[in-house]
């Protein structure tokens, strides 16, 4: 089943009552949905789940509305939107159709006040991330820095047993190995690396060092995870 008709219903003449209703306020080309700051939302490969903390209110979508929340960060137009989705999900609808799903999610999401509609784009969303790399993280292993959960961090198990560890403010997630699941309990007891590299040494044996390196750059690049400041 191909991903636009996991949604609710949608048609083109819920365009046409979406547009005489006033359920968006949009030219495509110059409107601009961006998450509210009050708002979480959580992203997996198969579904979105948006909870708003001011309101209390909360829904689920399927991938193609998760990446719609995705790309609702203000620098993309409604139209940027509509030509990214067609380029990335095969098999997509005309676009005429695409654009009838994307303004009815959007009109649901800025009436549950997930989103709002901007005039013009955002000048900056996000502070430019830092990517590290393994001999980055090999670094900080050496100065015995200490790792510790992003506070907007959770985790949970999967349907089959493993680990998912998520963003529940940026979406991003990380299906945890055995190995990374020790190593994640390690990190929640908030000991500095070199410690926590000793712990798991113990049934990791000489690859321990290598999955702690790699795992540790996952964390931080997916934003899950947080150098601790020395200050605190």
């Amino acid at each position: 089943m191909l991903p636009w008709r996991c949604f609710g219903t949608w048609n083109l003449l819920q365009l046409i009552t979406l547009k005489s209703k006033g359920g968006y306020s949009t030219n495509p080309e110059a409107t601009y949905p961006h998450v509210r700051e009050d708002v979480y939302w959580q992203r997996d490969v198969r579904q979105v789940y948006i909870f708003s903390e001011k309101t209390g209110e909360s829904l689920a979508g399927n991938v193609t509305a998760g990446r719609i929340i995705e790309l609702s960060d203000g620098t993309h137009s409604v139209k940027e939107i509509v030509k990214t989705l067609m380029t990335e999900f095969s098999g997509s609808p005309s676009e005429e159709e695409v654009f009838a799903f994307v303004t009815e999610f959007l009109s649901e999401c800025e009436q549950k006040e997930f989103i709002e509609m901007r005039s013009a784009p955002a000048e900056k969303v996000h502070k430019p991330l830092k990517e590290f790399t393994p001999a980055e993280v090999e670094t900080l292993i050496e100065e015995n820095a200490t790792l510790v959960l992003d506070e907007k961090t959770s985790f949970e198990p999967t349907e089959d047993d493993r680990m998912m560890t998520y963003s529940l403010k940026e979406g991003r997630y990380l299906v945890l190995t055995e190995e990374e699941k020790e190593i994640l309990m390690a990190l929640l007891e908030e000991k500095p690396l070199q410690e926590v590299l000793s712990d798991v040494s113990e049934s990791l044996g000489a690859k321990a060092k290598d999955i702690l390196t790699e795992f540790a750059a996952e964390l931080l690049n997916h934003q899950l995870a947080v150098i601790q400041d020395e200050n605190e």
